[in-house]
């Protein structure tokens, strides 16, 4: 389904006496199978941010291509509807200056023309079904909970119904009850809706909680890749290095 290949990025440095490049990420090449939950593990500064720009086409690379069912991502119209993005700051995430129901409805209103009463229960059900009740459809985000926020986050993520969802560190900054909520419902939702995940993250026990596979990113590069019942038996350094972190 998704094909990530060959991608290379870099960024000028500003010094005091000119500039220097500095390269991010270096050949990354990887693939997520339909219904597929993928973690991306890696230390902080190892590339896995700008990745995830790429793919969803905030930034381009400068060599190499991503695909989602053989259609080239770097075109526009071929990321309509296809893939969403659950950042890790769910207060950045949605206007403040918008209801609940706003920020849900946003993405839909982009892409076709809406009745008012079938947005209205097109939203509700999306809020059924990250489990938040319809009453919050009219409150601001400012009067959410971090992880009421996050379900609105979620549902606007699947309101158009992608292919793909990338998660970046979108429960890292949650406290760990909320987190394992947030864990429970994701997985829940791959099952019912047939999603693919890319789940970015530097939390081991959380990749493990939803993911099938592991991708080991160091400096820019993916050196060690295995299912996550193989996580014990790793012995590449750096990925090893990772583990012994948290294991």
């Amino acid at each position: 389904m998704l094909q990530v290949r060959d991608i290379w990025r870099s960024y000028r440095d500003k010094k005091w006496f000119g500039s220097a490049s500095r390269e991010v990420l270096k050949g990354v090449s990887f693939e997520v199978a339909p219904g597929e939950a993928v973690g991306l593990l890696g230390a902080s500064g190892s590339g896995k941010s700008t990745l995830a720009r790429i793919i969803s086409g905030i930034e381009a690379p400068e060599r190499g291509e991503v695909t989602l069912h053989g259609l080239n991502l770097m075109h526009r119209r071929h990321r309509r509807q296809r893939i969403s993005v659950v950042f890790q700051d769910y207060t950045a995430s949605i206007n403040p200056s918008m209801t609940v129901f706003d920020a849900i409805a946003e993405p839909l209103r982009l892409q076709s023309v809406w009745a008012r009463e079938a947005l209205y229960e097109h939203v509700a059900a999306l809020l059924a079904r990250v489990g938040l009740p319809e009453a919050l459809m009219q409150r601001y985000a400012a009067e959410l909970s971090g992880g009421q926020a996050q379900r609105v986050c979620i549902a606007r993520a699947i309101a158009n119904q992608p292919d793909l969802i990338i998660l970046d560190e979108a429960v890292s900054s949650l406290d760990v009850p909320v987190q394992v909520q947030i864990l429970e419902l994701l997985e829940a939702l791959r099952e019912s809706c047939g999603l693919s995940y890319l789940f970015i993250t530097h939390d081991v026990m959380a990749l493990c909680f939803v993911c099938q596979r592991v991708l080991f990113l160091d400096d820019g590069r993916i050196v060690e890749s295995c299912k996550v019942e193989s996580l014990p038996d790793v012995r590449q350094p750096y990925a090893r290095r990772l583990l012994n972190a948290v294991i």
